[in-house]
């Protein structure tokens, strides 16, 4: 069996339970406490952000939409996490932005704060790289995953 076949048999087996199944919110906690734990540790690892503001951010969120049940994860209220997860093409007036605001909260060191991630100036625009943190935290903990569902809904391999 393929991973997309497993994918589909597993959701059709969670749609079978009932949204408010004890089992199934179990697991999803669990599976949201492992993934933002494990995406926090790749944030400092990877020295993302100096306030601390990004890394507060992350947390899960159980959510119920008709039928369907789930965990949520990921950074919320901060807008600029896709630009560290994903990387960005930046121009001319965000990278001012930017060193205005390193410039408020007294943290502007271009040389020393961007070194290897920035590159680029206020005048020509520039390129944030990408430092992922969700990405890894999710696939360092598929097996994790699959197993914590597997369990929660009775399902076999």
């Amino acid at each position: 069996m393929d991973l997309s076949q497993f994918i589909s048999k597993m959701q059709k087996k969670t749609a079978e339970l009932a949204p408010d199944s004890p089992n199934l919110k179990s697991a999803f906690v669990q599976i949201g406490l492992m993934v933002v734990a494990t995406a926090k540790l790749e944030a400092r690892r990877k020295r993302i952000g100096d306030t601390g503001k990004l890394i507060n951010s992350i947390r899960y969120e159980l959510f119920t939409k008709g039928t369907t049940t789930g965990v949520s994860i990921g950074p919320f209220g901060t807008h600029y996490a896709k630009y560290h997860e994903y990387g960005a093409d930046l121009p001319p007036n965000a990278v001012r932005a930017m060193f205005a605001a390193m410039r408020q909260r007294s943290q502007f060191r271009p040389k020393v704060a961007g070194k290897g991630i920035f590159t680029g100036n206020a005048k020509t625009g520039g390129h944030i790289k990408a430092r992922p943190f969700m990405r890894p935290a999710l696939v360092k903990n598929q097996k994790f995953i699959i197993d914590t569902l597997r369990a929660a809904i009775g399902f076999a391999k």
